[in-house]
């Protein structure tokens, strides 16, 4: 009697207690490895460090909880075991015998996914929650109550598990084999960022001014990143706590320890697309049928995608070895060769692939040819077309009208504009977007000059850069080797000229040093290290603020002067080195009252000269570093340390009375002696 009530009741109702129970018994040792892993890592994990801190004050206890509980981790370690979890729970779909027999009983198909779908869920959630209710019980004992970090763990996990499970499930339901199930679920997770990397990098091979994004970057895949779920989280998505990144001066009774998700409206997002997978694999599931158990696709018509990403992937990766084997110089040659070697890789994959697909080796079929051919040819066709660079991303330059900040790297030094900030930086973004065109309307015979010179003393090339930011909030990044010859020289027109007349233009060179509106600075004191001939003196000599005054009007006296301009040619290599310029000033200067505010950062000092990024302790020609203090009086001043060559004459002229009021000579050889 209670078996028919029981069967009764479950041709209505979406769960079934017998198998949710079931595979919560079955699977123990699964999800109980999963808890004992959690636990070690972290309550057992924090326990330890906590125990290894030798009289740690509040801000050390709450700074290791902080670095002990990375999202990142937390986002990995959920996406790893959803497949585990997902392909040992519908493991039964993979064996004629167990789906006829899972199949046979008196449930509905939909009943069957959303029991085992939710005991996945179980075994995922339950063990996570055990573990940060210990790590919180670790926490407590050592007066660390941080509840704003734990809720946001525990909202990160929940949404991350919710949809890494609900993928995983989706992988199982068009696969009929375990093996293919994972490769299914690592093609979700990464195979739009190896796409996006594979064309990025064959791009700035061979187009010529376009940059070779950094790796972390190419892993996020664009703007449509988010087809590969797990990079795109990973670089999106993190737990940030300013205050706890404080040096020094922490008080969990005065200073909030609250924690903020950046990039939770990216969680969010995969959340509720997490509902819309797990409908998606409970409608695939309705339609699958027992048959396709031992398949490596479960559907037919999936195959056709698996064969062709394969393929791309497979064909652009091997092309790609063997190009670093012979070199790629980026011409039409090479892209001959490379669409030749591609077009071969291509084909390999194509019938390994669909070898792998039927699990036989009777696959030269003639419609399977035909599919390759046109495969191959139409890949192809898109590479060439992207290589010769056919829709004009090279040659695609802003209007002055349409920027809104702009960074310029010549060589090692930069140069930065922003609009509306005044003359000079109107005059250099005109300027810059004037030699961006110039070069590249000449892109094809600097090409062949640059090769040209390459390989002899007939000049030299220059590293340039481009970095625009628009105001429509998109960024423009080009870089370039520009020849530098006597001949281009000469030429007012050429990228040469162009190019020296901003790399020696005093003006645009001290914005750079000091920010935009520089008036106002004033020096306080200097430490001056000497060197001679290319070769440290080991002496440092500290200056007073009316020497250090002195020799900082004598020093931006000098950069505007002809022996500047000789001594940046001199560096660029256009013309023959002095053995004998090898000196240095090292200085400090104060800025007063030019920002109010607590974030009196480079950044806020930086927002004058509008750069896109910034190194803090190197940034071009010249060392820079920065420490803000709070007068008295309530008032903001920033103290700026200041490394910059100077040249011999400098030195034995302005800076000789400093130099011996400080007790150093300089001797006939430039040599420094005491």
């Amino acid at each position: 009697m209670r078996w028919e009530v029981w069967t009764m009741a479950s041709k209505t109702s979406l769960l079934s207690r017998t198998v949710f129970q079931g595979h919560i018994k079955r699977f123990v040792p699964l999800w109980s490895l999963y808890t004992a892993v959690l636990t070690i890592w972290l309550p057992i994990g924090l326990s330890l460090r906590f125990q290894s801190m030798e009289s740690p004050t509040a801000q050390d206890l709450y700074l290791v909880v902080y670095t002990h509980t990375r999202f990142g981790a937390f986002i990995f370690v959920t996406a790893a075991f959803a497949i585990v979890c997902a392909v040992c729970l519908f493991s039964y779909l993979y064996k004629s015998s167990s789906a006829n027999m899972m199949h046979a009983f008196p449930l509905r198909r939909s009943t069957l996914f959303v029991s085992t779908y939710l005991a996945g869920l179980f075994m995922m959630l339950v063990p996570m929650a055990i573990a940060l209710l210990l790590m919180f019980l670790v926490c407590a004992s050592h007066q660390v109550i941080w509840l704003s970090l734990m809720s946001q763990l525990a909202v990160c996990v929940l949404f991350s598990s919710l949809f890494f499970f609900s993928l995983a499930s989706l992988c199982c339901m068009i696969s009929g084999t375990i093996f293919a199930a994972v490769a299914f679920y690592g093609i979700c997770q990464l195979a739009w960022s190896a796409v996006y990397t594979l064309v990025m990098i064959f791009i700035a091979s061979f187009t010529y001014g376009m940059e070779q994004l950094p790796k972390s970057v190419l892993m996020l895949g664009g703007k449509v990143g988010f087809l590969s779920p797990l990079p795109y989280l990973l670089g999106h998505v993190k737990l940030v706590s300013k205050h706890i990144e404080l040096a020094d001066g922490f008080n969990p009774a005065t200073i909030d320890a609250t924690t903020h998700i950046v990039g939770l409206n990216h969680l969010i997002a995969f959340f509720i697309a997490g509902f819309v997978v797990t409908v998606l694999a409970w409608w695939i599931y309705s339609k699958r049928r027992i048959e396709s158990a031992g398949d490596m696709v479960a559907f037919p018509v999936l195959k056709l995608p698996v064969r062709w990403l394969a393929a791309f992937i497979g064909g652009m990766g091997s092309t790609f070895v063997i190009a670093a084997l012979r070199g790629v110089a980026g011409s039409r040659q090479d892209l001959a060769v490379f669409i030749g070697y591609y077009a071969l890789f291509a084909l390999i994959c194509f019938f390994v692939t669909e070898m792998i697909l039927n699990k036989t080796v009777r696959i030269f079929t003639r419609s399977r040819a035909v599919e390759a051919l046109a495969m191959c040819a139409l890949s192809s066709v898109l590479l060439v077309g992207l290589g010769l660079d056919l829709a004009g991303f090279s040659t695609s330059i802003p209007q002055v009208k349409d920027v809104s900040t702009l960074n310029l790297q010549i060589r090692d030094t930069d140069y930065a504009a922003k609009a509306g900030l005044g003359q000079d930086s109107d005059r250099l973004m005109q300027q810059t977007i004037d030699l961006h065109q110039t070069i590249v309307e000449n892109r094809d015979e600097l090409r062949a000059e640059a090769e040209r010179i390459s390989g002899s003393n007939d000049g030299r090339t220059v590293y340039v850069r481009f970095a625009y930011r628009l105001k429509d909030g998109r960024i423009l990044t080009r870089s370039y080797l520009v020849p530098i010859t006597e001949e281009a020289r000469k030429d007012p027109n050429s990228a040469a000229s162009k190019l020296l007349n901003i790399y020696l233009d005093s003006d645009f060179f001290l914005n750079s040093l000091l920010g935009y509106n520089h008036a106002d600075f004033e020096w306080v004191g200097a430490v001056f290290e000497p060197s001679y001939k290319g070769g440290y003196s080991g002496e440092s000599i500290s200056v007073d603020k009316n020497k250090a005054k002195a020799m900082g009007e004598k020093l931006l006296s000098y950069i505007q002067s002809i022996s500047w301009k000789e001594f940046m040619l001199r560096h660029m290599g256009i013309t023959a080195s002095n053995p004998s310029n090898g000196y240095q000033y090292w200085g400090s200067l104060v800025m007063n009252g030019r920002y109010a505010g607590t974030n009196n950062t480079t950044e806020r000092i930086l927002a004058d000269t509008g750069l896109l990024d910034h190194s803090a302790s190197n940034h071009g020609e010249w060392g820079y570093s920065e420490n803000t203090n709070t007068n008295d009086d309530g008032s903001f001043t920033t103290n700026i340390s200041i490394c910059l060559d100077v040249d011999t004459d400098l030195m034995a002229t302005d800076f000789a009375e400093v130099i011996k009021a400080s007790g150093i000579e300089l001797n006939a050889d430039d040599a420094i002696v005491k």
